[in-house]
């Protein structure tokens, strides 16, 4: 069972528009809550891969993670625990985390040698075999719930928003 912010954060979900290349491309669909946090959950971040762009998840990370990969202030990358997120989207929506396996005749087969069509995959099932990407989501209004995000979290808002001026 989802804790309360997991539920707050579900029901503040609503219908997004999105595209990959060009709005004729656009999709809706609603952004899936993981239900699992890691650590202290109070970094909010989208995971995607490029098989399910432009669809995202809405994953509950530590505030200690960050996206980029160099390190710094005690930060650790997001790409140190990707695994796990994926196995977590796996585990509850479904999909391919990494199970995949080729035969000689290049016929996908799962994590049991049975094989399987990648086509049959629909979001928010996970298809991960050609790469995945993630960043920082601004959290809700939860009010609902009393919540604060992590002060590293906010100072790492702070500094994207000088930066992107």
């Amino acid at each position: 069972m989802p804790d309360a912010i997991t539920q707050a954060l579900v029901s503040t979900q609503t219908e997004t528009r999105t595209h990959l290349w060009t709005p004729t491309n656009e999709v809706v669909f609603t952004p899936p809550v993981l239900g699992r946090v890691f650590g202290d959950g109070r970094a909010l971040f989208r995971v995607t891969t490029v098989n399910n762009r432009p669809r995202w998840w809405v994953v509950r990370g530590c505030s200690t993670w960050t996206e980029n990969n160099d390190p710094h202030d005690g930060l650790v990358p997001v790409h140190d625990h990707i695994d796990d997120v994926v196995q977590a989207i796996a585990d509850q929506f479904g999909g391919l985390p990494n199970m995949l396996g080729e035969t000689e005749d290049a016929e996908y087969v799962d994590d049991q040698g049975h094989p399987f069509d990648p086509a049959d995959i629909v979001h928010p099932q996970i298809d991960d075999r050609t790469g995945i990407s993630w960043g920082h989501l601004d959290w809700p209004d939860l009010a609902v719930v009393t919540f604060e995000p992590h002060p590293v979290e906010a100072v790492r808002r702070l500094g994207i928003r000088i930066l992107a001026c």
